[in-house]
């Protein structure tokens, strides 16, 4: 309805705001790959839908991280800012914080109920009407070194939205247009808003630490579904080799991320010895919109999706 695109605009344009304040005044923020991205969401001829995954370090991952995107994208959030999945007892303790979210397009997930639940039937058929729909794989706050062994909800996405084998009734691979999936890896987030071993954190974040967001490319599943869809594996074992691509590709995108956040990390002490007391002349992070794009060369590169500047 008219009101709902009205209200979640003024929700999404309210949060995205404060998150665009944070990365220009509360942390020394570096965004990478970020046009590559911005040129596939905003195509115009785009008819394919996106899924976009990135690891989970802190309460505040979303929305902050989705303050890089440029005020074009809020005019019509439905279309140009993600859906995603939120712990329900998180975003959905009582109905005034629940409707807040609901406009905040967050969708309510049940942790620890498997991923055949409403929510992930919910982001299925988002992508299917050509939505950006947004998860984190990992199914919890990580804030460790290593990736977790990521949960099989992604692979059942992409799974289900490919639809059955064709000898089962489903379409050949030629006819379908998977989902464009774009891996995201952020540093620094785990020490702005720290999680305890309680699993309490912080009311405000640690102000003027380093923040390194970085994009990755797409990746490819045309050969997993290949060989589902002419029988030649089950669906279990392509749901594994789905799910254990996505991990692949975010442990190549982690490796960039750290070397970028180290040479970030750097560049922000030497400012600030340098600026001492009179930091505040110019925000730590002013100038992160001027991101720079690195080179991701991904083994399974989706080489259908095209990333030029339009």
């Amino acid at each position: 309805s008219k009101f709902w695109k009205f209200t979640s605009s003024v929700v999404m344009s309210g949060v995205g705001a404060v998150s665009k304040t944070f990365l220009t005044f509360g942390s020394y923020s570096g965004v990478y790959n970020l046009n590559p991205f911005l040129n596939i969401l905003c195509d115009p001829q785009r008819t394919r839908p996106i899924l976009t995954v990135t690891n989970h370090t802190s309460t505040a991952d979303d929305p902050l991280l989705w303050g890089v995107l440029p005020w074009k994208c809020y005019k019509d959030p439905s279309k140009t800012v993600r859906y995603a999945l939120g712990a329900q007892e998180l975003c959905y303790p009582n109905k005034p914080v629940g409707t807040f979210f609901r406009f905040g397009q967050i969708v309510p997930i049940i942790r620890g109920n498997g991923v055949y639940q409403p929510a992930v039937d919910a982001s299925i058929n988002m992508l299917k009407s050509g939505k950006w729909v947004h998860i984190f794989p990992e199914g919890k706050i990580n804030q460790t070194d290593q990736l977790i062994r990521l949960k099989w909800g992604v692979g059942r996405i992409l799974m289900e939205y490919g639809g059955a084998p064709i000898k089962d009734g489903g379409k050949p691979l030629n006819e379908l247009e998977m989902p464009i999936v774009i891996p995201i890896y952020h540093l620094g987030m785990e020490d702005i808003l720290r999680l305890f071993p309680d699993n309490s954190s912080p009311v405000f974040p640690t102000l003027g630490l380093p923040l390194t967001i970085v994009f990755g490319e797409p990746v490819e599943f045309t050969s997993i579904m290949k060989e589902y869809k002419e029988g030649k594996i089950q669906e279990i074992e392509a749901r594994v080799k789905m799910t254990e691509r996505v991990f692949d590709a975010m442990e190549e995108l982690k490796a960039v991320a750290i070397r970028l956040h180290m040479k970030h990390e750097a560049q922000a002490e030497e400012e600030r010895i340098r600026r001492g007391f009179w930091w505040w002349t110019r925000p730590p992070g002013w100038g992160w919109w001027k991101t720079t794009d690195v080179p991701v060369h991904s083994k399974y590169r989706d080489q259908t999706v095209k990333i030029e500047e339009i």
